[in-house]
């Protein structure tokens, strides 16, 4: 296929041809010669055209490309953020409902914040969480059978009535052994339902990433 300038160089070899053999005459020639550069300065003019419009096709291209990067980066990391829900969302499902520990530590000289974690402990079991109840420090004078309900705060159920409830709910209670020799509380002195920990195992199998423990 013959290109525009290709079309100008036949038409010159052509002119120049037939004036040498006298096809033309003078004023002919001069005449052709002045359509031939004619002809030249649209061709140049044409290519000036079609460079620039390359050249703005090729920094609108440069433009959509930026653009198309700006928004793959976007959607990447908005894809990567998705992603790290999820995961996480699978981890707490996998882990379930986190375990309530309650480490109390008061006993009869801090009624208000023995009954404090207790309330808290009957909430965990409203919510159906896993509820323990571990009477540490002073609070195993707080875990025998025998203890007055006089103990208790003013107008609200007694600490020994709080205790069983919880313990009939289904919250696990503990007593350290240690901690029940300082008290002077023996392991039969116990309120039903509660357990002397002879294996810290009976303790620790409760706790894990999605245990969260309070302390009273």
């Amino acid at each position: 296929m013959l290109t525009y300038h290709r079309v100008i160089l036949f038409a010159t070899l052509g002119l120049l041809l037939a004036t040498a053999i006298g096809c033309v005459s003078e004023e002919q020639s001069e005449q052709l010669e002045q359509r031939i550069r004619q002809l030249e300065e649209e061709a140049a003019a044409m290519k000036e055209q079609v460079a620039e419009s390359a050249g703005r096709m090729a920094e609108e291209a440069r433009k959509i490309g930026e653009q198309a990067g700006r928004m793959g980066e976007a959607v990447g990391e908005q894809a990567a953020e998705m992603g790290e829900r999820a995961g996480a969302l699978t981890k707490k499902a996998a882990l379930g409902p986190p375990t309530l520990v309650i480490n109390l530590t008061a006993g009869k000289d801090d009624v208000h914040r023995a009954a404090m974690g207790l309330h808290l402990a009957e909430h965990g079991v409203a919510a159906e969480r896993e509820v323990v109840i571990f009477f540490n420090v002073k609070s195993p004078e707080l875990a025998v059978k025998d203890l007055p309900d006089s103990v208790g705060l003013d107008g609200q159920a007694s600490i020994r009535e709080m205790v069983a409830k919880l313990v009939d709910d289904g919250a696990t209670a503990l007593v350290c052994p240690m901690c029940a020799e300082v008290m002077g509380v023996e392991a039969e002195q116990l309120a039903p339902g509660l357990s002397m920990v002879s294996d810290r195992m009976q303790l620790f199998d409760h706790l894990g990433p999605n245990s969260v423990v309070f302390t009273y």
